[in-house]
């Protein structure tokens, strides 16, 4: 068995870091209401695509992206926390081939986990390179890195609908979890293959597997 997994929303919470520098950046551009925005909505799929809800141009959104990780590299990546559990996860189904696909730059990342403790557990971590955010060839990348055999069954555990496309075009079935950003509604709409309610569900998922 091979499991691939989301990072925010999916290994660690990291509604503070991302919601506070993004609410710095909006009031830098002078978005209206940036005090009281859903940042639920920007957190997954890849901040360039979430951002067009915000700005009208290219240009803007590049700028604001750029504002947006100084302010990440600073001090957002450190103000987060890891699922409560999660890691009971990792450990029981440590056995099998476990891999990360995330949207995130790859590099902070694997930061991010090194400082969790938790990149022992992953065979492969995979991220945005070169601006590549698209979450299919995400999982196409880190898949590329370890052996597979044909009839071996691969599941994509995520959040967001992202994920979920990502699974999808990649292949492979997908397991949308609750206790991140995303809601069941835009889980089922987009076709994930599973549900869990909690951390504890998905441990329980794959324990029966």
């Amino acid at each position: 068995m091979v499991v691939l997994f989301d990072l925010d929303g999916t290994i660690i919470d990291s509604y503070l870091g991302i919601s506070s520098g993004l609410k710095e950046t909006f009031k830098k551009y002078g978005v209206k209401d940036a005090d009281s925005l859903d940042y639920n909505q920007f957190i997954g799929p890849p901040l360039r695509d979430s951002l067009k809800a915000v700005f009208d141009s290219d240009e803007e959104i590049i700028e604001a992206i750029e504002d947006f990780r100084k302010y990440y590299d600073e001090k957002g990546q450190y103000e987060l926390v890891a699922y409560k559990n999660i890691e009971d996860v990792f450990i029981e189904i440590k056995d099998h081939k476990l891999l990360v696909a995330t949207s995130k730059p790859q590099k902070r990342a694997r930061d991010i986990l090194d400082r969790l403790g938790y990149s022992k557990y992953f065979h492969y971590i995979a991220g945005a390179v070169d601006g590549e955010h698209n979450k299919e060839l995400i999982i196409r990348d880190a898949l590329s890195q370890i052996d597979c055999d044909e009839d071996e069954e691969i599941y994509m555990v995520g959040d967001r609908f992202s994920d979920i496309v990502g699974a999808k075009g990649a292949g492979v079935k997908s397991v949308g979890v609750l206790y991140g950003y995303g809601k069941r509604d835009e889980l089922e709409h987009y076709g994930a293959d599973y549900i869990v309610d909690t951390v504890l569900d998905l441990k329980d998922f794959f324990k029966n597997k």
